[in-house]
């Protein structure tokens, strides 16, 4: 059994650790790319396993990992809009985020509705940035908890954001993707 197949046991700091360490040395080329994969998955998924992930390694590191583990993408052919919401950042700020979602309900409902923002320390006026993007420029996708969330290979210009900041029609936004997803 691999250090990888361990991760399950150890808690949300120590596999982080584990991962870097495994990414840092190279060690992590020697495993199954499936399983490697998941362990990526694994760490970022946790309950706050992205906060821990992002300073712990930082988000150019966390971007390298996921392009090096080669996620399967599903085919899209043409430029898409991608989005993400958050509070109290500027626009510029917010779109320097590592985890963009192709679903502008799914970000408003992070910018406006979700329970937790306070708790994350999110506080302030809600918006979203939405940004248009090569299909090449997705490095991963997941809709394992039906957020179409999406990593990027680089972040945008400022120019690149359109912001959407219209208090109600976020909150609209939101309160539908809640329902849609209950």
């Amino acid at each position: 059994m691999s250090e990888l197949d361990k991760l399950h046991r150890y808690s949300e700091s120590d596999r982080i650790e584990i991962v870097h360490e495994m990414y840092v040395t190279g060690a992590w080329q020697a495993e199954d790319s499936d399983v490697w994969r998941e362990a990526l998955l694994l760490c970022w998924g946790g309950q706050t396993g992205y906060i821990h992930m992002k300073n712990k390694m930082g988000p150019d590191n966390i971007i390298k990992m996921f392009s090096d583990a080669s996620f399967p993408i599903p085919e899209i052919t043409n430029p898409v809009s991608v989005f993400r919401g958050g509070r109290g950042e500027t626009p510029f700020d917010l779109g320097m985020g590592l985890s963009w979602t192709l679903d502008k309900e799914c970000a408003s409902f992070f910018a406006s509705v979700y329970e937790s923002a306070s708790t994350l320390g999110l506080s302030g006026q809600p918006l979203i940035v939405e940004w248009c993007v090569n299909p090449d420029d997705i490095i991963f996708y997941s809709d394992d908890r039906s957020e179409k969330e999406v990593f990027l290979r680089y972040t945008p210009a400022e120019s690149d954001l359109l912001v959407h900041d219209d208090i109600d029609q976020l909150k609209a936004w939101g309160h539908s993707y809640k329902a849609r997803t209950k």
